[in-house]
């Protein structure tokens, strides 16, 4: 989410308001998966964001928490910037 902060204040580009952008970048670009998805995402649910982009690898715990919003995995910081610019 830092280097998408950075990226978006560059561009004079604002991230959209109900996006949720999860996942480690290493020092190569490759996005790489986190522990707890599942609450974390669950817990923006009630906030009451609806788009969320992912590690590739956490899409798979997903189960039962998809309804009503909107996720996308991601495995490079390329793919990330495709899905919010």
């Amino acid at each position: 989410a830092m280097a998408v902060a950075i990226i978006s204040n560059l561009k004079n580009k604002p991230v959209p308001p109900d996006m949720v952008i999860l996942g480690e970048v290493g020092l190569t670009g490759n996005i790489r998966s986190i522990p707890r998805i599942e609450h974390r995402i669950a817990e923006a649910k009630k906030l009451g964001f609806k788009q969320f982009v992912i590690p590739a690898g956490n899409v798979k715990q997903l189960k039962g928490i998809q309804e009503g919003i909107s996720i996308q995995g991601v495995t490079s910081i390329q793919e990330v910037m495709k899905s919010i610019f």
